[in-house]
């Protein structure tokens, strides 16, 4: 008997505590009502909206009508840029099979590319100097030189895929640190925003 009473005590308080929030809940609804940005700013100043405010329940961003979506950040597009004018139909080629590739792989993007370039550029150079080129690991340099980028003529094939690597996974990681930013500078409640490792999809 004496748990059950307590059980029903604590019931109690908590039902009047749902009560007590629920109320402030509706009075905060109704300040806000049909006002527009003008005169939301005033009434952030009202004593009485701001007690409602504070004891009203934290609503999520999907109760406030918010939206679900998903970001990717193109990695494809960073190997073109850096590739610039050297890309050729080769290039185009081997990128088209590993965006293909990589719908369905935890590999990254660079790699699958660097694997159906090879494949790709001995189908167009069918010789034993383009296999000379690929086993000494000086195929990605006729497409990714770039004294700007810090990438010599002289780097080697992984020297070039590990950069590549490296630069995708920071445009991704820049990527988040804005959204993420400008998500917490608007203040909303109970964001949910997370990055999927190796997809480059920011949901």
């Amino acid at each position: 008997m004496r748990n059950k009473a307590t059980v029903t005590a604590l019931l109690i308080v908590f039902s009047l505590i749902c009560v007590s929030n629920l109320f402030f809940t509706y009075q905060a609804f109704n300040y806000e009502g049909g006002l527009d940005t003008g005169q939301l700013a005033v009434l952030q100043q009202d004593e009485s909206y701001k007690r409602a405010k504070r004891n009203a329940f934290s609503l999520g961003l999907d109760l406030q009508g918010g939206l679900f979506t998903t970001i990717e950040v193109k990695v494809d597009d960073i190997l073109r840029l850096y590739a610039g004018s050297s890309i050729d139909e080769t290039f185009n080629l081997a990128l088209d099979s590993a965006l293909l590739k990589k719908a369905v792989s935890d590999e990254s993007l660079p790699r699958l590319f660097y694997e159906d370039l090879k494949k790709e550029y001995l189908k167009k150079n069918n010789s034993e100097a383009a296999q000379n080129m690929i086993d000494e690991g000086r195929l990605l340099r006729t497409y990714f030189t770039s004294p700007e980028r810090n990438i010599p003529f002289t780097s080697t094939d992984e020297e070039i895929l590990t950069r590549l690597e490296e630069d995708s996974d920071d445009a991704i990681d820049n990527t988040y640190k804005i959204i993420r930013k400008r998500v917490d500078q608007f203040g909303v409640a109970s964001p949910n925003l997370q990055l999927e490792e190796g997809t480059g999809r920011i949901i």
